[in-house]
């Protein structure tokens, strides 16, 4: 399917960038195991996600073009995250995308030329590493953060798998394992 090929696209450009990362790497196992699920067709927290994702950035990359305050704002925060810019280059035209980057362009440029200026000597990489965005600043992080939550709260209210087990991949699991409040509710999911 498209969104597989998406998917996979996404994940290799994911691990070509964070050969020499280890908080980058983190990061991607992460949404690897996200894209994982999704593509396999079974895990519902990650169709959520993936939709809510998607959904958001469609409406997202129109007005990113349109709005100037949107721009200055999305510039400040530095863009998106990594993950979130392939996802969001996969669905914008290239005139779309340069025109709504070049704020975040223009600041990173400034911000670099700030670093440079400050002369840091030690550990050049930690300080660039900060200027990437982050799930704390990335819109779509947030987006995705909170349909991922929804989706699990929804499975701990039900208290029950009656089946659904089988449509969670076992990163969703683990993170709904930790909510549940008894043993016996846990090994009813497990």
């Amino acid at each position: 399917s498209e969104t597989t090929s998406i998917l996979n696209e996404l994940a290799e450009r994911l691990n070509d960038i964070t050969e020499n990362s280890d908080e980058l790497r983190n990061i991607q196992v992460g949404y690897l195991a996200t894209a994982t699920g999704l593509a396999s067709g079974r895990c519902t927290v990650c169709k959520r996600v993936s939709e809510a994702s998607l959904h958001f950035l469609s409406r997202f990359q129109y007005q990113l073009t349109k709005d100037p305050t949107l721009q200055e704002q999305i510039g400040k925060s530095g863009g998106l995250c990594p993950f979130h810019s392939w996802m969001y280059e996969s669905i914008g035209s290239p005139q779309g995308i340069a025109q709504a980057y070049a704020v975040v362009l223009e600041n990173l440029a400034e911000r670099l030329e700030n670093l440079i200026s400050r002369g840091v000597e030690e550990k050049i990489s930690d300080e660039l590493m900060r200027l990437l965005p982050g799930p704390e600043t990335c819109r779509v992080c947030q987006i995705a953060s909170k349909a991922e939550d929804g989706a699990l709260r929804e499975f701990v209210e039900a208290e029950s798998p009656a089946g659904s087990a089988q449509n969670m991949c076992f990163m969703h699991l683990v993170r709904l394992v930790r909510r549940l409040r008894d043993a016996e509710t846990t090994k009813n999911w497990i």
